[in-house]
């Protein structure tokens, strides 16, 4: 069986593949392994590439997320500047 799990180290929080599966001895044994992590301002998941290759061969179709603004130093220096704000409620 296999599920992503979230887990918060600090301030972040990492998003985990785990596998569980019957051991020699009949219990019950699980591995995780860091297959991404939650972008803390949009909440998005970011899966690293190697996992969405892999899921790609096994014709799953993961996409990281493209419509987060970035803005730089300058922007916010420029829109101080004139007043705006990049919030709106």
């Amino acid at each position: 069986m296999s599920y992503l799990m979230e887990n918060k180290v600090g301030k972040y929080v990492y998003i985990y593949d785990c596998i569980s599966f019957r051991g020699e001895n009949k219990k019950v044994r699980s591995i995780r392994r860091v297959v991404g992590k939650t972008d803390p301002i949009s909440g998005a998941r970011i899966f690293k590439q190697s996992y969405i290759d892999e899921k790609r061969k096994e014709n799953i179709i993961i996409n990281n997320p493209t419509n987060i603004k970035l803005y730089s130093i300058d922007d916010l220096n420029e829109c101080e500047m004139k007043n705006l704000t990049f919030l709106r409620f």
